[in-house]
């Protein structure tokens, strides 16, 4: 669900991806991009946050922060299944989450 970012106080600065400003609201998992929001479970939001900070985020440092356990213990799906629905919901943002083969995950601006 995204909307306008205005209407949510308490939004501070969190990243900059490409020409896209970014901000969040830890309290209440919403991440802005430019004037849209974009609304996040736990697990989003934790994703989100780290891959605001602009660069590559491993498969491994995913899976731990995420779901707590070791690839060898987690599914890769789980971490594939999560991002596929995190892509759909900031694609209306001009962001998108493309997979670095072989190491994990990084934030882009859709060109």
């Amino acid at each position: 669900m995204t909307s306008q970012a205005k209407r949510i106080p308490g939004l501070l600065p969190c990243g900059q991806v490409g020409k896209h400003t970014m901000k969040c609201d830890d309290d209440n998992r919403v991440f802005g991009v430019d004037e849209t929001i974009v609304r996040c479970t736990a697990l989003e939001y934790k994703t989100m946050k780290m891959l605001s900070a602009g660069q590559p985020v491993s498969d491994l440092a995913l899976v731990h922060e995420l779901f707590g356990c070791s690839p060898d213990n987690c599914t890769p799906n789980s971490v594939r299944k999560h991002i596929e629905h995190l892509r759909e919901k900031i694609k209306p943002t001009g962001l998108d989450i493309p997979r670095i083969q072989g190491y994990g995950y990084i934030l882009v601006e859709v060109q």
